[in-house]
């Protein structure tokens, strides 16, 4: 088969207090599953792509629970079960929509033990486009061998780059992330970052308004997208300067938001959408996912953003 996105990385079983409420005064939590690049992963395939996410889990409840989420969503998940590890558990107290406290336990987990024997040449030579985070270049040695062994094949058989910075500094601690970051962002083809990530790769001096161009040139990469957030987003693609509004929805739950943002870019890039079409319907994604509990459960498909795209919230 030939995919249309190869990921690959680390999926956590997700803990969640009701909205206003932490752990220490919860008597219910919500129990799902969560990671940047199986967010990315589900994104996509409910936008109709062809998808593979490759990761390791426990031998355990949280683990088959990943497997069995991302395969019931169309994802071709090529999961290791690892009976050396347990499956990472990320942890969310929603002191108020605004103000949410994310706790990872994943140090030694079977997420983290990734390695570059996990990367699927063939697959990946059958692939249009590779994707991964700086989220797995830091969480272990092994896990960042497999992102550049992924990125060397990717390189020898003409399958383009998509790299999204996502830096976590709960991940990195006192360590440098950005000799790998601009490792990868070097060679990539589609570069995704916030405001304080591309300043991490660039000089600190960088005016905000040329945060995109400045990557653009200095990186040479033909796809450069800011994510800001509520205040929408800019990039330069092919030479172009270009903006589009956040959509705007009532927020529940804002993390995943940046995951679902690129899940709708890649998938609207794939068929064949105009650069500005590509970012309108990013936006229209990381919309939609804002509005439920968790980091991808309200992903659109695309008979929602045909609805979305009927309402004029562009701003061009």
């Amino acid at each position: 088969m030939t995919y249309d996105v190869y990921t690959l990385g680390e999926s956590m079983g997700v803990i969640q207090t009701p909205t206003g409420t932490l752990f220490d005064g919860a008597s219910t939590c919500r129990v799902g599953m969560g990671g940047a690049e199986s967010n990315v992963a589900i994104g996509t395939a409910r936008l109709g792509l062809h998808v593979m996410w490759v990761g390791r889990v426990g031998d355990d409840s949280l683990g088959r629970r990943i497997t069995k989420e991302l395969r019931g969503e169309g994802v071709n998940a090529q999961v290791t079960v690892d009976d050396g590890a347990s499956t990472g558990i990320l942890l969310k107290e929603m002191r108020s929509v605004k103000h949410t406290k994310v706790t990872y336990y994943r140090r030694g987990s079977a997420g983290s033990r990734l390695d570059a024997n996990d990367v699927h040449e063939s697959a990946l030579a059958e692939s249009h486009i590779l994707h991964v985070t700086g989220i797995t270049l830091g969480i272990s040695d092994s896990a960042r061998n497999a992102v550049r062994r992924a990125v060397d094949i990717a390189a020898s058989v003409g399958t383009a780059v998509s790299f999204d910075i996502n830096h976590r500094h709960s991940v990195w601690g006192s360590r440098s992330a950005v000799l790998d970051y601009t490792e990868i962002a070097s060679r990539a083809l589609i570069l995704f970052a916030g405001i304080d990530e591309a300043r991490l790769i660039l000089p600190p001096s960088t005016p905000d308004h040329q945060l995109a161009a400045e990557l653009a040139e200095r990186y040479d990469i033909p796809e450069v997208i800011i994510k800001r957030g509520a205040d929408g987003a800019d990039a330069i693609i092919d030479g172009n300067y270009l903006q589009v509004a956040a959509y705007e929805v009532p927020v529940v739950d804002s993390v995943g938001a940046g995951d679902a943002f690129v899940a709708g870019y890649l998938a609207a890039r794939a068929r064949g959408a105009a650069p500005i079409h590509r970012l309108e319907t990013a936006a229209i994604v990381a919309g939609f996912v804002c509005m439920s509990p968790g980091d991808w459960e309200g992903a659109p498909r695309w008979s929602d953003i045909e609805i979305a795209n009927d309402a004029e919230w562009v701003s061009r």
